[in-house]
């Protein structure tokens, strides 16, 4: 792969910013997408539609004026511009820091080109962040793609079709599968991607590479198949702890749902062939008693159970967990995770190294080098989607444990086993005994003194709560309007909330500082929690009732119904409060199907269908960046094509 310096124009500065976005080389910078396009073909200012979210309009400006915003230098521009078939607003800043009486960009009379986001009001269809074209564009599509400081859209599509015409890559797919799928070539899709020239090109482009993807994944799990079936791990026969017996040792009522995944995993665990198997459930529908039956198993044993979770926090909830359930048996569980004290870790340390047997629960500690489980007959990851298959070859290092993967995103089955394909899956689509539904509401932020109002009357029962935010800091120019979590946090505090205890967490704090102010709050120490989306996975405080999510607009369908699941983990009802105002469609949709459904594998199904899978998933956090294109929604016949070539290869 060429060196970024073999770009005309790119020198040792425009390689640091390229790697600000994660670009090393040539194919770096190839498949580096675009986020959008931009359709230059001109459409009449009647014809614009709902369905349009960004347009070009070819026409006369009737007027156009200008003048000063508070902010230095910031001009605010507006025009109108006709054509035959009608005329339209248009609005967007520009920059004029030397001019006491700024002038538009285009002049009234002047016929020009321009291209801006579709924006509908009380008069009528408007254009923002309006793009003028000095001349026709040649092209009918622009690409807009991610930046970092310092770049251009100019520069990087420059370097971009340069390396497309001088660096483009081989082909790494065999010439029987793009047939079988009916794709384009690497170098054809890539072009595809970069310059269109027809409306469905990107997406044709995105198809081919989509395809290599599951390729390599495919290969990948074909090979975490063989290594595990080559494998050769301890029985644990169910006679060492039969179903019944563990179950009537339960403080609790198992669900039908949970009894079959513990005779799947029971099964899986009476043979030498290593378990590989997925328990997907939604937000607490009990996937901790399943794994810590098995652990307890391997155990009674004789062995050892490791137990990897994402975060700190979540170790730590689940060290505390599985020794409550595990209580009537006296199991030894231990804890080991970066911070913790020296001597405490090195017992820990030693006593796996020596096969005592226990169940060890950790971060990524638990794959380092310094960590030897000798007797480790079964492992449990949680939150799946966020380890890969690296992960779990790391926790298994000679293929001999039974591995239970266990992830809270419900997924529908046709996914799981796709995404999952060298797994077994089981579905846990109950909900506990005795757990009530969360009462979903709809707030407009006028009443917003309203909720914090119930907020605290619900705190003088006893009870907590969380408040959700989407940013951690306001936008520039952004009213203080429940989106900015820092800002927020202290307006609570000094308003509404003035005499509760208020905390606030977010991603930008250090992982010390976050952990401080969840213990506090899992321990009661708070009332209110402030936060983003940090508390998305993992956070069990029963004792909280209420979750506010502010903007609830700004916020994904999956990611709402993974927040709502912070609550209603106890006996006490309880409320979330979605406080928003929608001003799209698909915002009041989302909005309205959280609050109709609370089975989280109906809410899955819906967004799916209307997203797509990258955010719905999380694949493209760290831990999951084999998906980078494909599009389970659309790519069902993509797997069925490769299944298809995989099985004729086979054969000959």
């Amino acid at each position: 792969m060429p060196d970024l310096t073999v770009v005309p124009g790119v020198g040792k500065a425009s390689v640091a910013r390229l790697e600000r976005l994660g670009i090393h080389d040539t194919d770096g910078l190839l498949f580096h997408l675009p986020r959008r396009y931009l359709d230059l073909r001109p459409v009449a200012i009647g014809a614009i539609d709902d369905d349009l979210e960004w347009v070009t309009v070819k026409g006369r400006v009737a007027r156009a004026h200008a003048r000063r915003t508070k902010r230095r230098g910031l001009c605010l521009a507006e025009a109108e511009i006709e054509d035959d078939t009608g005329s339209l607003r248009l609005v967007w800043f520009f920059q004029a820091p030397f001019r006491r009486d700024p002038k538009p960009p285009i002049d009234a009379g002047s016929k020009c080109i321009v291209t801006g986001r579709v924006r509908r009001s009380w008069d009528g269809v408007q254009l923002h962040d309006v793009i003028i074209h000095p001349k026709t564009p040649t092209e009918a599509f622009l690409p807009i793609y991610p930046l970092s400081e310092g770049l251009s859209q100019k520069r990087l599509r420059t370097w971009i079709l340069w390396a497309l015409d001088h660096a483009a890559p081989e082909e790494t797919l065999p010439h029987s599968l793009l047939e079988q799928a009916k794709t384009p070539t690497l170098a054809q899709a890539l072009d595809m991607a970069h310059r269109p020239s027809r409306p469905e090109d990107p997406e044709e482009g995105r198809r081919r590479l989509a395809l290599g993807e599951l390729y390599a994944y495919y290969k990948e799990a074909e090979a975490e198949r063989r290594r595990a079936a080559s494998g050769i791990a301890l029985s644990c026969p169910e006679s060492l702890m039969p179903i019944e017996e563990f179950e009537r040792a339960l403080p609790f009522t198992l669900t039908e749902a949970q009894r079959r995944a513990l005779a799947e995993v029971s099964g899986d665990m009476e043979r030498t062939r290593p378990m590989r198997r997925l328990l997907n459930g939604d937000v607490g529908s009990g996937k901790t008693v399943v794994a810590a039956y098995g652990a307890l198993r391997a155990v009674l044993a004789g062995g050892q159970a490791l137990f990897l979770a994402p975060t700190r926090l979540l170790a730590e909830q689940h060290q505390r967990t599985v020794r409550s359930l595990l209580s009537p048996w006296s199991v030894r569980v231990e804890l080991i995770v970066a911070g913790m004290d020296a001597e405490e870790r090195r017992n820990v340390v030693d006593a796996a190294a020596n096969g005592v047997p226990m169940i060890v629960v950790g971060t990524h500690a638990l794959l380092s080098a310094e960590f030897t489980a000798s007797k480790a007959f079964f492992g449990v990851i949680d939150e799946q989607h966020r380890f890969g298959v690296d992960q779990r070859a790391a926790l298994d290092r000679e293929g001999r444990m039974h591995i239970l993967a266990m992830s809270a995103t419900p997924i529908p089955r046709t996914l799981a086993m796709a995404l999952f394909a060298e797994m077994d899956v089981t579905l846990l689509d109950e909900r506990p005994v005795g757990r009530k539904p969360v009462d979903t509401r709809w707030i407009h932020p006028q009443k917003r003194e309203e909720v914090y109002a119930f907020v605290r009357k619900q705190v003088a029962l006893g009870r907590q709560a969380y408040v959700v935010c989407p940013r951690v800091n306001p936008e520039t120019g952004e009213e203080d309007d429940g989106a900015a979590a820092e800002t927020f946090a202290a307006r609570l505090a000094s308003t509404w909330l003035a005499d509760l205890n208020v905390g606030l967490v977010h991603g930008r704090m250090s992982a010390q500082e976050q952990e401080t102010t969840m213990r506090a709050f899992c321990e009661g120490a708070l009332d209110v929690l402030v936060s983003t989306t940090v508390i998305e996975v993992g956070v069990d405080v029963p004792n909280a009732s209420v979750m506010v999510i502010e903007r609830a607009d700004l916020f994904g369908l999956a990611q709402l119904h993974q927040l709502r699941g912070r609550i209603g983990r106890g006996n006490h009802q309880s409320y979330c409060l979605l406080v928003t105002d929608p001003q799209t469609t698909s915002a009041l949709r989302r909005v309205n199907v959280l609050r109709k459904y609370d089975d989280g594998r109906r809410i899955a199904e819906i967004d799916l269908a209307a997203r797509g899978p990258g955010e719905f998933l999380g694949l493209r956090q760290s831990g999951r960046s084999d998906f980078r294109f494909v599009d389970f929604t659309k790519d069902i016949g993509l797997m069925e094509s490769l299944r298809a070539w995989r099985a004729k290869s086979a054969r000959h």
